[in-house]
């Protein structure tokens, strides 16, 4: 098995360009599942360069590799690094590897790719024009413009700008970062009107910083100046002029600009309002640079040190890469003048910002505003006020941020530093000291914080970006000793929490595996021949209508003649004198307990006898494959299926609901609770109606539970002042089919609309909801929970409206009970089930589509027709049974044990 696992998220690639000395990032991750890294190094053409950053966090590997890696490594196995290159790689083609040496001692060489190394001006990578070399004899100065996408009429204006230059010895070299085609023959068009301008394309987009790079490419040889342009800002007549003019000695020099808006309106007639112009200073530039690009212009000898830019890191733009080589290479000088408007647009790479020096009062202020925080975060954490976690949280937020700052903004500016030594050799004190601000290491935090003191004093604005350096660094080193302090305690949390995970998937696998596990039967002719009936469980405390259907069809089985027996195969509290006392309570199942054999049979390794012509009933879908399982050991080859619901829509897509589906494939003969179920199987063709099923309604058969019987009186209804609205809620995950949410937002909407008469309305709602809930402004639904049956018969006359949704074919019993109590019923469609067949029932059940909007118009309809009381009574009449003696009637229980061909009789 593999145990080393590696990736570099930046590195070489196939091709690298070099010019005098190179530095090239190399980062990823590496990690060991079962020994630590001692060490990482890069090898290129046999010679080694070690990776000074190792064991960084990466909690996204950790996550990503946490099944495989019990050891906790993944967790520190980013790392980061540089590799110095040199003009003695141009030409060849390497192959680069990454060393891995472990604790251990064992070494390994892992491939990362080959390289060819290539010069700045190789033919290979060279697309410039010969006849722009030939130009410079004729001019000094090359106008460096990198174009993507610009507005044209804007575009048009700035090199009209260019065009009228006093300094007319210029060439604008512009490069085009992969505009669409209608943009780019725009450009082509207008940069015809002057043969000075060269227009350049690449062939994808790669970025202003590298489209910038490349047009510096283009430069012709013998050029001596080089000045940058941006694409839609306007220049002054003499700018060329005078910054030629004004470069002196100078290896840079730079002008003051207007910021200007969209429209051409000044914003500001400096760049300079707050801010310190710092341009002598390499620690300040280096923390905050001061140079534009678009006003500078530098000398074309800096272009052996400036090409080819570093690696991009960050925020790191061309503009200050270049000025910081200038500063070093020769100075930096500034004209006090703007020479061109600066066009501050929204949508800029970088805008027009600006901030001033910041007095000691108000660094004190930020600095106890922040203190003030972490203060409170932490007594909330101590005093129990904070919620739970969200401390934790906080602190790995913020430690996630200050690790993003020293990632992207710490090593932008220590590449630029690395890079700045080897291509400008400084030797200035003052150079050498700013250049080692950055240099990776702890004592970085605290030359940060002795230059943030210098800057303040120098009264230089930097708006305190080294605090924000400084802290990102002390946070690097922090966090890095603290994970590696930590990760055997917090891998051993790790291995504790997948070690429950495991055994509660084996309990999964365990529950479902014994929830369909057969039972064990002791198989006689001497036993009695009897009707079993699997139900999963016995709760009298959440007693629905499938429960009250199943006791009634063992009781009047045993009216027929049956020896009825009820075989309970889930863990229930199994107690049945309790259940004998409790049983009475319900009406009709009187002396249940006195007629039918109840047994626990969760223990399915308890023998239980049977007789081989024995019935089996399945109740659920899970003892469909109990029932299954019995009768292929008996002569019975069918058992019975008492379907109260199309099961599988109880379930998320599945192995609950494959298992459920496929239920209705096991050789059965099916008794549907309700016709509109029976018409739904019959449609889709599941279970006896498949095309295996073979017999179809010839082993069908179908009822219509009881419902309870009601007292509607016109004249209560008519009279009440307050009218009421009663919502069948279900809010647990086993009742979705219920639409609980979809039910709330519907009559929410409606309260909001006005559809109520909000004076004369109360909301209630039954079901397993409890609690006052605010439902709309001003407006609560009383949730009352589950009701005892004769509560629920009693109280559900006294209102007006019910709302009972059922996304399902079964019609549910709720909306037929609130019918006959006299209620205007809202329900819900569902496939086969719709309005027109649950009017069949009763008129006063009305049915909307199973959306919100379905819901909220069917709800307004309901509304209109609760005053027509007459109406409402009439209706109360519901084309349903009453009774059980009708529900399950001797001609259909006759015909259901004649499947079985045999006489069942009491002893």
């Amino acid at each position: 098995m593999q145990k080393l696992f590696w990736h570099i998220e930046r590195g070489f690639g196939d091709t690298v360009e070099l010019g005098k000395r190179h530095v090239r990032v190399v980062s990823g991750y590496c990690f060991h599942i079962t020994e630590a890294i001692s060490s990482l190094s890069i090898l290129i053409d046999d010679t080694e360069s070690i990776v000074d950053w190792i064991h960084e966090t990466r909690d996204d590997v950790f996550h990503a590799h946490m099944g495989i890696d019990d050891s906790g490594y993944s967790r520190l196995s980013g790392f980061w690094g540089t590799v110095e290159l040199g003009p003695w790689l141009i030409g060849k083609a390497v192959a680069v590897k990454l060393r891995v040496i472990l604790e251990n001692g064992q070494l390994h060489d892992l491939d990362i790719g080959k390289t060819q190394f290539v010069g700045l001006n190789s033919p290979e990578h060279d697309d410039k024009p010969a006849f722009l070399d030939n130009i410079a004899q004729k001019v000094d100065v090359a106008i460096c413009m990198a174009a993507y996408k610009p507005d044209i009429d804007a575009f048009r204006r700035q090199v009209k700008s260019i065009m009228d230059q006093s300094h007319a010895n210029w060439v604008c070299i512009i490069n085009d970062d992969a505009s669409p085609a209608e943009h780019y023959k725009q450009m082509v068009e207008i940069c015809a009107e002057d043969k000075r301008f060269y227009l350049f394309q690449n062939r994808e987009n790669t970025g202003f910083y590298r489209n910038f790079e490349q047009c510096l490419k283009r430069v012709p040889d013998g050029i001596e100046y080089i000045a940058l342009s941006d694409q839609d800002d306007r220049w002054d007549k003499d700018k060329l002029e005078l910054l030629r003019a004004s470069i002196g000695d100078s290896a840079l020099v730079y002008s003051d600009m207007r910021i200007v808006d969209e429209k051409g309106e000044v914003i500001s007639d400096s760049y300079w309002q707050g801010r310190k112009n710092n341009y002598k200073d390499l620690d300040v530039l280096l923390i905050a640079n001061t140079v534009t690009g678009a006003a500078s212009m530098f000398k074309r000898s800096l272009l052996s040190k400036i090409l080819p830019f570093p690696d991009r890191i960050g925020d790191l733009f061309h503009d200050h890469w270049i000025a910081c080589v200038a500063l070093l290479s020769g100075g930096l000088s500034y004209i006090n003048k703007p020479l061109y408007d600066y066009i501050q647009y929204d949508r800029n790479v970088i805008g027009h910002c600006d901030f001033g020096h910041r007095s000691l009062v108000k660094k004190f202020a930020s600095i106890f505003k922040w203190i003030g925080i972490v203060g409170r975060a932490i007594g909330k954490r101590f005093t129990g006020a904070s919620a739970s976690g969200k401390f934790k949280k906080d602190l790995l937020m913020l430690r996630d941020r200050l690790l993003a700052i020293y990632n992207y903004e710490y090593r932008r500016i220590q590449l630029t530093s690395m890079l700045l030594q080897r291509r400008c050799m400084p030797t200035a004190r003052q150079h050498v000291k700013a250049l080692k601000l950055f240099d990776g290491r702890p004592m970085s935090a605290m030359r940060l914080l002795m230059t943030h003191f210098s800057i303040w004093g120098r009264r230089h604005t930097t708006n305190d970006a080294e605090i924000r350096l400084l802290v990102s660094c002390i946070m690097y080193y922090v966090n890095k000793f603290v994970m590696r302090v930590l990760r055997a305690p917090l891998q051993r949390r790790v291995l504790a929490r997948k070690q429950m995970n495991a055994q509660n998937n084996i309990k999964r696998v365990q529950f479902l595996e014994n929830k369909i596990a057969p039972l064990t039967l002791n198989i006689t002719r001497e036993e009695p021949e009897r009707v079993n009936i699997i139900v999963p469980e016995v709760r009298f405390d959440a007693l629905f209508g499938g429960y009250i259907g199943k006791f009634n069809l063992a009781k009047r089985l045993y009216e027929v003649g049956c020896r009825v027996r009820m075989i309970i195969v889930d863990k229930c509290d199994y107690d049945p004198d309790r259940w004998r006392v409790e049983i009475q309570q319900l009406a009709g199942l009187q002396g249940l307990f006195a007629q039918v054999e109840f047994v626990y049979c969760h223990d399915r390794s308890v023998p239980i006898n049977v007789n081989r012509r024995d019935i089996m009933v399945a109740t659920t879908w899970w003892t469909a494959y109990i029932a299954y399982r019995a009768v292929s050991e008996m002569e019975t080859t069918r058992f019975l299926y008492l379907i109260q619901e199309f099961e599988p829509f109880t379930f998320p897509m599945g192995s609950y609901y494959a298992l459920a589906e496929q239920s209705y494939a096991l050789p059965h003969n099916a008794l549907f609770s309700t016709k509109l179920l029976d018409e739904y199987f019959q449609q889709n063709q599941y279970g006896v109606y498949s095309p295996n099923g073979r017999a179809s309604k010839m082993r069908s058969l179908y009822f219509n539970n009881a419902i309870l019987t009601f007292s509607v009186d016109q004249e209560k209804i008519s009279n009440r002042d307050i009218q009421r609205l009663i919502f069948y809620a279900r809010s647990d995950d086993h009742a979705a089919r219920n639409m609980f949410e979809i039910g709330l937002l519907a009559l929410k909407q409606c309260i909001e609309e006005g559809v109520f008469n909000n004076n004369q309305w109360e909301f209630w709602a039954m079901g397993t909801a409890y609690g006052d809930m605010p439902i709309a402004e001003g407006h609560h639904i009383k949730m009352i929970g589950k009701l005892a049956l004769d509560t629920y018969q009693s109280l559900l006359p006294s209102f007006d409206l019910g709302l009972s949704l059922m996304y399902t074919p079964h019609p549910s019993l709720v909306p037929i009970e609130m019918a006959a109590a006299g209620l205007v019923v809202v329900s819900s469609e569902c496939l086969n089930k719709n309005e027109a067949s649950l009017q069949q029932i009763s008129n006063n059940i009305l049915a909307g589509q199973p959306t919100v909007v379905g819901i909220k118009e069917a709800i307004k309809r309901a509304v209109a027709r609760v005053p027509d009381y007459e109406y409402r009574v009439a209706s109360s009449v519901v084309d349903w049974p009453t009774d059980w003696n009708e529900t399950f009637s001797d001609d259909l229980l006759g015909e259901l044990l004649g499947w079985y061909k045999t006489s069942k009789t009491q002893t």
